[in-house]
């Protein structure tokens, strides 16, 4: 579902970048120069050539740009590798399911909280970065040595293909997205550390308020899943070295294989020992309904794959809601991304209907075992207000809204339905013409 964010490849938050806070303001609004950054940058491509071991194959160019030029850069990223329709189908089912309010332009949102964040950003295929004008000193190298661990890896490995192989699945984008930022991460705070003691206090202090502001007042859906690929993304590949270090191979080794074998899902990258661990391996069974002839006037906007990591945030009760201080250091450090209601999540697929300002979001979800099933089914009521009160919101007609449970195919599966704009007694003829899903996979 909600993919665009990790998409943009850029650095937000971590407690290391808020243009609002960055040094650059602290020093009376100087800008590095061109000369400046590419001396910083030819500092630090040899930095990460060391910790990481490879060697970059072709120059890296670096650009300094501003908050317009970041608005141009997300507009083409979206235009490169996400599919038409893809923003106007999240959106709508992000309404639905309550993730967000229901009058919400999420797109508008999402790069609101990025340009509140976003300190700098690679591009994938041009081997360019662009550093925003607020950043220099140190806090400007550690953006450099995260988004030029990018830029080798997609030298090395390619970004943009395997996003674009995985645009109609956004459980498996998420996955893949772990991979890419958390490389970067891992990288940059290997080089945060080796140069801790040269980033000047008042730098630390106001990195700390990052992009704290925006996120605070967002609902999580805009910005935890950005912050698991972040984070969670670390944690994966740190988990894959401690496996196969013990084979004598070496970091480079363990994010080679990432890239080359992306993780499946964000269950992979929540509990890596379900990637990591052949005995413990843990693949999805993917799901795919069969579309028969629509009733007039019905089309489809699309379908998609939610995964674990989005399921947590729709079941998610109201403390889960409630967003950390970022302005504490440790907040990062123990940030939840899943829940019990989540776990156990086996495959899934949703569909979106549309015939005027009509909505149909058909759910077949698949989970370990009848146990996760119920458990899962019993979070998803337990959140029926909430999702109500949306969809009625949706309904501007007041023809009809709801949340439905139909009996699933198996004792591991839970199938629902949501929907505004018509009449409940309006959904077995539709819904009729849905064959049962497919899966695949044990």
């Amino acid at each position: 579902m909600h993919r665009i964010l990790p998409l943009l490849s850029a650095l937000p938050a971590l407690g290391l970048c808020s243009p609002q806070e960055s040094a650059a303001d602290e020093q009376g609004g100087e800008v590095w120069t061109q000369e400046q950054l590419e001396a910083a940058t030819r500092r630090i491509q040899g930095d990460v050539e060391r910790l990481r071991g490879a060697k970059f194959l072709r120059p890296v160019e670096v650009r300094i740009t501003d908050q317009a030029g970041f608005l141009e850069h997300a507009l083409e990223r979206v235009e490169k590798v996400v599919p038409e329709g893809t923003i106007e189908r999240d959106q709508a089912m992000a309404r639905m399911l309550a993730l967000v309010p229901p009058d919400m332009d999420v797109w508008a949102e999402t790069l609101a909280v990025l340009s509140d964040a976003v300190g700098g950003f690679y591009d994938p295929g041009t081997d360019t970065f662009y550093l925003m004008e607020s950043f220099t000193g140190k806090l400007a190298e550690i953006i450099l040595a995260h988004e030029l661990t990018h830029a080798l890896d997609d030298q090395l490995f390619g970004i943009d293909r395997p996003l674009v192989e995985r645009a109609a699945n956004a459980d498996a984008s998420s996955a893949f997205s772990a991979v890419v930022e958390g490389s970067g991460t891992a990288l940059m705070g290997l080089w945060t550390m080796q140069h801790i003691g040269e980033i000047p206090p008042e730098e630390l202090a106001a990195a700390s308020e990052l992009g704290a502001g925006a996120m605070a007042s967002a609902p999580p859906y805009l910005w935890k899943p950005m912050l698991a690929s972040y984070l969670q993304g670390q944690r994966f590949l740190n988990r894959g070295y401690r496996h196969l270090r013990r084979q004598g191979k070496s970091y480079l080794d363990v994010v080679a294989h990432a890239f080359a074998e992306p993780p499946l899902s964000t269950e992979q990258v929540l509990h890596p020992e379900k990637y990591w661990d052949a005995e413990l391996r843990d693949d999805p069974r993917a799901i795919a309904h069969r579309l028969d002839a629509l009733p007039v006037g019905w089309e489809p906007m699309g379908s998609t794959v939610f995964g674990e990591l989005l399921w947590a945030l729709v079941v998610a009760d109201e403390s889960e809601r409630a967003p950390p201080d970022f302005t504490d250091p440790m907040a990062a450090s123990t940030m939840v991304f899943t829940n019990e209601a989540a776990t156990g999540w086996d495959g899934d697929q949703a569909l979106l209907l549309a015939r005027g300002a009509a909505r149909v979001l058909h759910v077949a979800t698949l989970w370990d075992d009848a146990a996760e099933a119920a458990g899962f089914r019993t979070a998803l009521e337990a959140r029926r207000g909430g999702i109500a009160a949306s969809l009625a919101a949706l309904d501007a007609d007041g023809a009809g809204s709801g949340l439905l449970f139909a009996a699933a195919p198996a004792p591991d599966g839970v199938t629902f339905t949501l929907y505004h704009g018509l009449p409940e007694a309006e959904l077995p003829a539709l819904l009729a013409t849905l064959a049962p899903p497919d899966s695949a996979g044990d």
